[in-house]
């Protein structure tokens, strides 16, 4: 194969187009058989089957309940409906999915949007800490990114002491642990996405996890429009509940976590140990201490020293067959959706990682073939970025 890259006249270094992401499924006859029971019973909405995957869930993390719901996003607004304050505050990383800020929203609660690590990406304690110090503020929520957990010891012990509920977007995170104990157990409860890109999904979905059974019977009814099934609503809540054809899903996905957890660090190792050689490519840190999903594969690119910013890169990638997104760009605090609940402020290191980051394609089941593609994409570009960049100039 030629050494020019795609933009210069190279062939692709894909032999197909490579998606972003694709979920992994579970066997399809596990499937086909558990929906056919459903059909049968024609309970088709949060019934035998929802519960079986809740259970399994609190027993996959340990965690001592584990509600199912609609979407992350409801169970996000529905945790922190629970500690829901007028005129209240949550402080939460600005450097997330916008969900992260839709729940505040959803609960007409202001934001106070804070920093991150320049290395982690994970929520900075010292602005929290900052934060803090408002008696306005109502809840923490904390982001597990990309799969590696947040701070939780440094939170714990800043919300404790101010009795401040913690609640973690935990999205990206079914299967990740720190220290050895698993995601689900941390704050006062931790909301997982089930959604196509996820190491789980169940099609659309979440699930709740929390160790306190008053929170979670207080989620049970607000999934159901906060009715315990009387008629009578003790108080508003939304239908968030989950179908049973995605509890199904769900539960058949979750069985093959830990295989698809391996498969996907071998796959990342396999890509971070080719793209680390270059210059101006760097990752997200992960310490000793923890095991991350790997959710997304992270580069920052230093355009100085790489050659070319990362717009570039993605539009030579696209060349070459190989999709590319930039998470989160922008951060909550310039997102247009939330400009009257935010005091405006500058966060340098959410602005300038939103900038430069860009996210190469990883799921479970990608081929090496398809990883050394991307690999030898990246590595083509770099090595040609004077003429790439002239190429793509304007464009």
């Amino acid at each position: 194969m030629s050494d020019l890259p795609a933009v210069l006249g190279g062939a692709k270094a894909a032999a197909a187009n490579i998606p972003m992401t694709q979920p992994t499924m579970p066997p399809m006859e596990d499937f086909v058989r558990d929906v056919g029971e459903m059909f049968s019973s024609r309970m088709i909405t949060n019934h035998v089957f929802v519960r079986r995957f809740e259970d399994a869930v609190a027993a996959r993390t340990g965690a001592a309940h584990a509600v199912a719901v609609s979407s992350c996003t409801s169970g996000l607004m529905l945790a922190l409906a629970r500690v829901r304050r007028r005129d209240g505050m949550v402080v939460l990383p600005s450097y997330t999915f916008s969900a992260t800020g839709h729940a505040v929203a959803w609960n007409s609660m202001r934001m106070r949007p804070v920093d991150i690590d320049p290395e982690t990406f994970l929520v900075d304690v010292d602005q929290v800490e900052t934060a803090l110090r408002s008696r306005s503020v109502a809840a923490v929520m904390a982001v597990h990114l990309f799969g590696l957990v947040a701070p939780v010891d440094a939170l714990r012990d800043l919300c404790e002491d101010r009795n401040v509920p913690v609640i973690y977007d935990a999205a990206h995170a079914l299967g990740a642990s720190h220290g050895g104990r698993a995601v689900g157990n941390f704050g006062m409860a931790e909301v997982f996405s089930l959604s196509p890109t996820k190491v789980v999904v169940s099609g659309e979905g979440g699930v709740v996890t929390t160790n306190d059974r008053e929170v979670a019977e207080y989620l049970r009814l607000a999934r159901n429009y906060g009715d315990d099934g009387t008629g009578r609503c003790a108080f508003s809540g939304l239908n968030a509940r989950m179908t049973e054809m995605h509890g199904v899903l769900g539960y058949h996905s979750l069985a093959h976590l830990d295989e698809n957890l391996e498969r996907r660090k071998r796959m990342v190792l396999r890509l971070k140990d080719r793209l680390s050689r270059l210059p101006g490519i760097s990752f997200q840190r992960v310490d000793r201490l923890e095991e991350t999903t790997y959710k997304d594969f992270a580069t920052v690119i230093d355009p100085r020293a790489f050659g070319m910013d990362r717009d570039v890169l993605r539009k030579a990638l696209a060349a070459e067959g190989v999709a590319t997104k930039t998470y989160f760009d922008p951060p909550i605090h310039l997102q247009p959706a939330f400009r009257l609940l935010i005091r405006k402020v500058a966060l340098p290191v959410s602005e300038r990682l939103a900038r430069h980051i860009v996210n190469l394609p990883m799921y479970s089941h990608i081929a090496e073939v398809d990883v050394d593609a991307i690999a030898l994409a990246v590595e083509r570009i770099q090595a040609h970025a004077p003429e790439v960049r002239k190429a793509l100039k304007g464009k």
